[in-house]
């Protein structure tokens, strides 16, 4: 037998090693799964980013359900009636659970929510009529048709109609789910970022209720101390010599003006130089967009909040068509690529410049409010010792709306992992009714005005009766619960 040369020898053991690494890769990959351990970090992320926007939701949701008219007394005064005879107030306010409020009425379990929240709010309830109080989903909790019915029933009272109607509620037998488009979930967006413009707002307008209240504190309190002063000085003339012995003496039991604090008047008239209240008036945290910078002055951020919630609506009701949102046509980004230098000397990085666009309306009124500054700002003194610095102003406005986009970016990417159907609850609604035709109106204007959950599809009427002028009336609605 031939002996092995040495390079047949390596190439065998490299064979062998190699057919030994491919044996050992999948016991390799079951010891470190790696693409198993990546996919749930994902799913674990995804699950994160929807929890928080949940979360993000909910400061709009009122807003939105009041709107198209899904927000309303959740305690009906049926209900209340019924919880009247059987519920015991202090049971009701030892009730922490939606367990132990179901054991006081069945119906107050799926209303646990709102009811625990309002108590965390304003406390324990002083009585039931409080519950009468309590504003939610108008569905929580309750049949579908026992909403729309009652819904209609108020309506028609309001129009006039007497209560001898017919209604027929239905269900939709095999509805579809519906797409979501891209638009609705971008809508939501500006939505989130509108419900934080109306807090800061608010905030904002708060603040400056209390620095004039001060202002004119101040104010008052000088002319008492002018009027005192002159009155001081009139006495003084006019006292004996032994009146001004006695006042002597009187000074020399008080405090001298050099023991009482800096910034005292008299000691009975004396105010505090600084608000705290004012000082410690502080926006409430918002982790989803930042807040105007503080070194705008206050004035000009409340009118800035103004003006953007303003064209946010205008662009949410179709008003402004755009295919980009209101700020992110207000700036643009200048990407300067990377230079070499000459051999390394001199050499730069890439870097992008963020810049208002020469056409900015944003831009625009915020110059206007600057010049007209100094004669617009009624409040604090202090600001105007100093002209304001336009350069940082500018600086702080355009990173104000780069914050913004970025916030709306990272939002919009969690939205993108939400379905694009949801399946929407529909209900058919017939009724029937004679009256005249002025009633009906209000009845349909109502309908349209008050409830865009609950809308007219169709409409028939015929005469009833000629010499009353009473219309007989079918009237088909759709009810879509949400």
């Amino acid at each position: 037998m031939r002996k092995l040369t040495r390079r047949e020898i390596i190439l065998i053991a490299v064979l062998a090693l190699a057919l030994l690494i491919l044996l050992a890769q999948p016991i390799i990959r079951q010891g470190f799964p790696d693409d198993e351990l990546t996919t749930k970090q994902e799913r674990l992320q995804t699950a994160q980013n929807l929890v928080q926007l949940a979360k993000v939701t909910q400061q709009v949701d009122r807003e939105i359900q009041a709107q198209v008219g899904l927000e309303g007394q959740i305690i009906s005064d049926s209900l209340f009636e019924e919880i009247v005879s059987r519920v015991d107030l202090e049971a009701l306010n030892q009730a922490t659970r939606a367990s132990a409020l179901a054991a006081l009425h069945p119906a107050l379990e799926d209303k646990a929510g709102s009811l625990l929240a309002y108590k965390k709010h304003y406390g324990e309830f002083g009585s039931l009529e409080q519950l009468r109080e309590i504003r939610g989903p108008i569905f929580e909790g309750e049949q579908a048709q026992a909403v729309i019915s009652r819904r209609i029933s108020d309506l028609a009272k309001r129009a006039g109609l007497r209560p001898n109607y017919q209604l027929n509620i239905r269900p939709t037998p095999g509805a579809k789910s519906e797409k979501l488009p891209p638009r609705t979930k971008k809508n939501l967006v500006y939505h989130l970022y509108l419900g934080a413009l109306e807090t800061e707002l608010k905030q904002l307008q708060t603040q400056q209720e209390t620095i004039a209240k001060t202002e004119e504190q101040r104010q008052t309190q000088t002319e008492e101390e002018m009027m005192e002063t002159m009155f001081n000085t009139w006495w003084e003339k006019d006292d004996t010599e032994d009146t001004e012995k006695e006042d002597a003496l009187e000074m020399e039991e008080q405090p001298s003006k050099d023991d009482l604090p800096e910034g005292s008047g008299s000691a009975v008239n004396s105010v505090p130089t600084e608000d705290k209240s004012a000082k410690h008036l502080q926006r409430e945290a918002n982790n989803q967009f930042p807040s105007l910078p503080e070194v705008i002055p206050l004035t000009l951020r409340i009118e800035l909040l103004r003006f953007i919630q303003s064209n946010l609506k205008q662009q949410l009701a179709g008003v402004q068509e755009s295919n980009q949102g209101f700020l992110e046509v207000q700036i643009t980004r200048q990407t300067n690529d990377t230079d070499g230098g000459f051999l390394g000397i001199g050499a730069t990085k890439e870097t992008t410049a963020i810049k208002f666009r020469p056409n900015s309306v944003l831009l625009s009124r915020f110059e206007t409010l600057i010049d007209g500054y100094e004669a617009k700002q009624p409040y604090s003194t202090a600001e105007m010792e100093q002209p304001l610095d336009y350069d940082q102003q500018i600086r702080a406005l355009t990173a104000y709306v780069d914050q913004i986009l970025g916030q709306e970016d990272k939002l919009e990417s969690w939205l993108a992992t939400v379905p694009a159907t949801y399946q929407p609850e529909t209900y058919i609604v017939d009724m029937r009714f004679s009256n005249n035709i002025e009633r009906i109106v209000r009845l349909i204007h109502a309908l349209e005005s008050s409830s865009k959950w609950l809308q007219v599809r169709d409409l028939q009427i015929t005469i009833a009766d000629k010499k009353e002028t009473t219309i007989s009336t079918n009237l088909s609605m759709i009810a879509r619960v949400f």
